[in-house]
């Protein structure tokens, strides 16, 4: 999946739950779900011409935090 599309899915996912349409399973992993598609969210932003916000190494650290320690990426 390429930056551009986790960012629109991401921004979907927030569409959805401001209408009250998204469902989150388990619903215990609320915050860590959310964390995690926040993260997405914005994941395509530039800093400069050809370079992004989060690098790849970024990307794959806080997707690793996310899976060992149930942390929300914005709050590792």
């Amino acid at each position: 999946m390429t930056r551009d599309a986790a960012d629109r899915w991401a921004f979907e996912m927030l569409q959805l739950r401001e209408v009250g349409s998204l469902m989150f399973v388990p619903a215990a992993d609320t915050e860590v779900i959310w964390g995690g598609i926040m993260f997405l969210y914005g994941v395509d932003l530039g800093e400069s011409p050809g370079r992004y916000l989060h690098t790849d190494s970024d990307i794959r650290d806080a997707m690793l935090t996310l899976q060992t320690n149930g942390t929300p990426p914005m709050a590792a």
